[in-house]
């Protein structure tokens, strides 16, 4: 059985999608995916269903949830089961493994500066997110899980786009540039990236203007500290835009 993670969570066997509507179990299936077959302690389990709020008899609660999951799950219960240690998942999450899997030949393509590599399987990678990662998972400590694997899919991005400006093909993502830095206006590698990607198309004036607002959006942020870091990465970006950008290795998640 496999659980879908990268976009709205989908449960499937054999190609076949299982629906598990209820919030609460498919939040507890997610949770136990998420440990990769290993048994999750009730307290933890507890803790990533209700958070905070969970109250006294955790195991009784958890029972029950898993027992309407497994009731929901049919012919494919036996991939939740209970053991010494805690319940644990058996069904594998095929997307983030495969995703995964080419982040790890990103940073192989990277090592090696093989720049066409990097942005094929920087594509295959961000090929396996159907959306905002556990976009239907609403518990807290999901949430938090959910925005690290989006903040790795932005490194997977920003990984695609360095090697494109550094292939010379900056004109193909100077747009989607202009999209992302708008959107994280303080994420310095994207700012700096924008900049070279408008040097290199012949706009060294907007260059230049997108350096100072970047300096001013960290500067807004951090207050004096940012004034001082922007200010280095500033002198650092103009002083490096007409030649390349530093090359921000992609982590494998997890």
């Amino acid at each position: 059985m496999e659980v879908l993670i990268l976009g709205p969570v989908v449960v499937r066997a054999g190609g076949v999608v299982i629906a598990v509507d209820r919030p609460l179990e498919r939040a507890a299936l997610v949770c136990l995916a998420l440990a990769r077959g290993l048994a999750v302690p009730d307290s933890r389990l507890a803790e990533g269903l209700w958070g905070d709020e969970v109250r006294g008899r955790p195991a009784e609660r958890l029972w029950s949830v898993v027992s309407r999951l497994r009731a929901t799950l049919g012919a494919q219960a036996d991939v939740v089961e209970r053991t010494a240690a805690g319940y644990r998942c058996t069904a594998t999450m095929s997307d983030l493994l495969a995703a995964e899997s080419a982040s790890a030949r990103v940073r192989a393509a990277e090592l090696t500066g093989d720049h066409a590599a990097v942005r094929a399987e920087v594509a295959a990678a961000l090929g396996h997110w159907r959306g905002q990662t556990l976009a239907d998972v609403r518990s807290a400590p999901l949430v938090a899980e959910a925005r690290r694997l989006d903040t790795w899919r932005l490194e997977l991005t920003t990984a695609g786009i360095a090697a494109a400006v550094e292939s010379g093909d900056a004109d193909e993502v100077v747009t989607e540039l202009s999209r992302l830095v708008a959107a994280h206006p303080v994420h310095e590698t994207l700012g700096r990236l924008y900049a070279l990607a408008l040097y290199r198309t012949g706009r060294q004036a907007d260059a230049l203007s997108s350096l100072d607002r970047l300096r001013r959006a960290v500067t807004d942020r951090l207050g004096d500290a940012g004034d001082r870091h922007a200010g280095a990465a500033d002198a650092a970006a103009r002083s490096a835009a007409p030649f390349g950008v530093a090359r921000s290795h992609c982590p494998v998640s997890g």
